[in-house]
């Protein structure tokens, strides 16, 4: 429940349990077979089965991770889903990313998605519609691009400093 200042209360900085399930709350850490945060903020949660609904969380990591209509930095897992929701990194063997989820960066074995757009996305597979500002091919000769400019600038830097 939230306090008076729309807050959700802090509880005890480290939770560990078999089942956990937060719900308006906000945790440091998350240790669960499964935990299941319902419009609560949690900094890193590790587990077997995460669900997110309408909260968020800075760090995920887990073996299955569903979030709808809420949010991850960083989500690490076997098989993720993401549903009217986002993460801005997501690293997985398979990712399914459904109406209206946004991601800034995805590295998957698989990929399924409905109408997504991101920035990066690097898939041994894609089935769906995905549009992206770099995909694998894009990302490679960004990073080779980029890797040529600071080799450039670094040897010009030599060179003045040397005189």
């Amino acid at each position: 429940m939230a306090d008076q200042h729309g807050a959700a209360p802090e509880t005890d900085s480290n939770l560990n349990a078999a089942e956990l399930s937060l719900t308006d709350e906000t945790a440091q850490s998350v240790q669960a077979q499964t935990a299941t945060l319902t419009q609560s903020r949690v900094q890193s949660v590790t587990a077997q089965e995460v669900n997110i609904t309408a909260g968020g969380a800075q760090t995920v990591d887990a073996v299955e991770v569903r979030i709808e209509q809420g949010g991850a930095a960083l989500v690490r897992g076997q098989s993720v889903s993401i549903a009217q929701g986002g993460a801005l990194l997501v690293m997985a063997d398979a990712v399914t990313l459904n109406s209206q989820s946004n991601s800034l960066a995805v590295l998957a074995k698989a990929v399924k998605a409905e109408n997504q757009k991101t920035v990066f996305l690097l898939a041994n597979r894609v089935e769906g519609d995905v549009r992206t500002t770099f995909d694998t091919q894009g990302a490679l000769l960004l990073g080779t691009i980029m890797g040529t400019i600071i080799g450039l600038l670094l040897f010009l830097r030599d060179i003045v400093l040397r005189k």
